[in-house]
């Protein structure tokens, strides 16, 4: 994998284990929701791609918000795509109007993509703006799952907003 600067960045997939302990003070299940399915942390890992969702404890702000991140691995097993977003799971608000924050690497970098929706890190960028995933900036830091839940974890433990 290359971002822009050409230098090789080598990802590795998430140990989901690893991470479900390291963050176990800020994950909630939620047995019990009116009109509403249960809310638990699952995920689903193989050779081609991982897909989890985590709730988390309740934001003072936000509600009951969740992790919600992918990968897709590549021939060699390791991340070729992320996306590690935190978002609001209840009520069910969708993608747009859910959106806290998110961490990806799909790039845009086409030639006709508009200007404002590049970033000087391409591919990866992080859209910052909680309630519009339209805005968008670089994203020196963040490039595992570990990086960007120990972002959100942090927001959680201090229950302030986001950014």
């Amino acid at each position: 994998m290359f971002n822009r600067s050409d230098r090789t960045e080598i990802l590795f997939p998430a140990d989901m284990d690893r991470i479900l302990e390291k963050y176990e003070d800020v994950i909630e299940n939620y047995p019990h929701l009116e009109n509403r399915d249960p809310l638990y942390a699952r995920y689903e890992q193989d050779t081609e791609k991982l897909i989890a969702v985590i709730p988390l404890k309740k934001h003072p702000v936000y509600g009951i918000t969740g992790f919600v991140g992918y990968e897709k691995y590549n021939d060699e097993g390791l991340v070729e795509r992320y996306s590690y977003a935190w978002r609001i799971l209840v009520p069910k608000l969708g993608n747009g109007p859910g959106h806290i924050t998110a961490w990806e690497n799909d790039p845009h970098d086409k030639p006709n993509t508009r200007r404002k929706y590049r970033v000087a890190t391409e591919p990866h960028h992080h859209h910052h703006v909680p309630f519009d995933r339209s805005k968008r900036k670089e994203n020196y830091d963040v490039r595992t799952m570990d990086d960007a839940f120990s972002i959100v974890a942090d927001y959680i433990r201090n229950g302030k907003p986001y950014p």
